[in-house]
């Protein structure tokens, strides 16, 4: 798998209010799901809309979370599509094989930063369906075609975050166990020799 990324996105006020069990119950879902992947993946990403969010002012000492940490990358995205001044830059420069984006609004925001990142940069992408929200029923055409066109592009949307981590953990633990070079095997009673 290579080296991975998570990259959280949007997970902030005026996008999941504390107010709503939902919102309080996502929010809790992708912190825990970031800090239980955190001693397996490579970096960690928090992407923000730093123009303010439903006439809340941006403050990013209070946007981020009891799990970041000082070594996370801090990203803008803005208009949700990841075209930024310096997001793709940033990514790019962490060298990420493998990006799993997981936070809010999968239908517009989410959806179209992982479209922007796979179109630009040659990474592999996921967008673990169980760690973004679901669909609301106004919007659930709009999602489930979200949805396909991600697929479409080559963007994994049917791995759980789960899936996701035991390949990570998997693919690490075969790492650590390869040998640093080849070595024969060693010869048995039967060999000759």
């Amino acid at each position: 798998m290579g080296k991975t990324m998570i990259l959280v996105n949007h997970v902030q006020n005026g996008y999941l209010s504390e107010n709503d069990p939902e919102d309080v119950a996502l929010r809790q879902k992708i912190l825990d799901f970031v800090e239980e992947a955190r001693p397996h993946v490579d970096d960690i990403a928090w992407s923000y809309a730093t123009n303010g969010v439903h006439n809340i002012p941006f403050n990013l000492a209070k946007e981020r979370t009891e799990t970041y940490q000082d070594n996370d990358i801090t990203l803008v995205n803005n208009d949700g599509k990841g075209l930024d001044s310096g997001f793709l830059k940033n990514i790019y420069d962490a060298d990420p094989d493998h990006v799993i984006l997981i936070g809010v609004y999968f239908e517009a925001c989410s959806a179209d930063t992982a479209s922007t990142i796979k179109s630009n940069l040659d990474v592999h992408v996921s967008v673990p369906m169980d760690m973004t929200n679901s669909a609301m029923p106004p919007f659930k055409t709009h999602y489930d075609a979200q949805a396909k066109r991600l697929s479409d592009q080559g963007i994994d949307v049917t791995s759980s975050s789960k899936d996701l981590l035991d390949e990570i953990i998997r693919n690490n633990n075969n790492a650590q166990n390869a040998p640093d070079r080849y070595e024969p095997p060693a010869p048995s009673e039967n060999t000759p020799g």
